[in-house]
């Protein structure tokens, strides 16, 4: 991760993305075990590391964090818990004005 890329406070933004989702993946609901393999991290759904808007920023563990970034525009890859499917359709409603602006 290029530190130089994120906001001079994202350890303390971080830390509260996770601390909001009680330490737990909000795609599997693991809770952070590193010790186990689930490292809890925070994904930009925009990609933007600039952008730390609460809408755009989610909790994953870093399995889950890696199976979205690799397919972003496979819907079956955006499967979240029901308390979470209302900041991903706002995302997706968001993308999609941009699209037709012609912004992405």
């Amino acid at each position: 991760m290029d530190k130089s890329k994120y906001p001079e406070d994202w350890d303390s933004i971080a830390g509260q993305v996770k601390k909001e989702a009680d330490w737990k993946c909000r795609r599997c609901l693991r809770p952070h075990e590193p010790e186990i393999g689930y490292c809890l991290t925070v994904h930009h759904w925009d990609g933007n590391p600039k952008n730390c808007e609460k809408s755009n920023l989610v909790a994953l563990c870093q399995r889950c964090h890696l199976q979205i970034q690799a397919c972003p525009d496979d819907p079956d890859q955006m499967f979240f818990v029901p308390a979470f499917n209302d900041s991903w359709q706002k995302f997706i409603k968001m993308k999609k004005n941009q699209e037709k602006k012609g912004v992405i």
